[in-house]
């Protein structure tokens, strides 16, 4: 996944920073090819979205996808 500069500057509003950092982790996801619904995991309960990412970054069963 390429990260457009445009990107990190957005991050520094503030409000949008929140909206773009969703659509950031939506990508992400499907880049490794997980449904982009588990960004709600990151907004209501964020430990299990922590556990969540050790789980796949340790899993072989994860791979990226273009």
């Amino acid at each position: 996944m390429r990260v457009n500069a445009w990107w990190v500057l957005i991050c520094f509003v503030p409000v949008v920073n929140i909206v773009f950092m969703i659509i950031w982790q939506v990508k992400l996801l499907n880049a490794i090819g997980k449904h982009g619904a588990y960004v709600l995991f990151c907004i209501f309960l964020p430990p299990v979205y922590v556990i969540l990412w050790i789980v796949w970054g340790y899993s072989s069963k994860t791979e990226y996808v273009l």
